[in-house]
C-alpha cells in the first residue's frame, strides 16, 4: 500500500498573497458598507422631509374643508337672507300698491 500524497504546503509567500487578497476584499466590503449607510442616511432624509410634506399637505386639506364648509354656511346664509329681502320688498309693494289703489279709489269718490 501506498500512502497518500499530502497537499503542498503553501509557502511563506502564498500565505501572504492570500491574507492581502483577503483584506482587500474585506475593505471593498468596508467601503460598499460605508456607501449603503450613506446611502441610506440620505434616503432618511428624502423620507423626512416627504414626512413633513404629507403632514403640511394634510394640515392644508382640513383647512380647506373647513372653509369650504364655512363658505357654504355663508353662502346659504346669505341665500336665505335674499329671500327675506325679497319677500319683504314684495309685500311692502303688495302693501304700497293696495294703499295707493285705496287712496285712488278715495279720490275717485271724492271728486263725484
Amino acid at each position: 500500500m501506498t500512502t497518500p500524497a499530502l497537499p503542498e504546503q503553501p509557502t511563506g509567500g502564498e500565505i501572504l498573497r492570500a491574507i492581502g487578497r483577503v483584506e482587500k476584499s474585506v475593505d471593498g466590503l468596508g467601503e460598499q458598507v460605508r456607501h449603503m449607510d450613506d446611502k441610506l442616511d440620505g434616503q432618511g432624509q428624502t423620507l423626512a422631509a416627504q414626512g413633513e410634506r404629507l403632514v403640511t399637505a394634510e394640515r392644508d386639506i382640513r383647512e380647506l374643508k373647513a372653509e369650504k364648509v364655512a363658505d357654504r354656511a355663508a353662502a346659504a346664509s346669505h341665500a336665505s337672507s335674499m329671500r327675506v329681502a325679497i319677500k319683504g320688498a314684495i309685500a311692502a309693494g303688495a302693501a304700497g300698491f293696495v294703499a295707493s289703489i285705496g287712496a285712488l279709489i278715495v279720490q275717485l269718490i271724492a271728486h263725484h
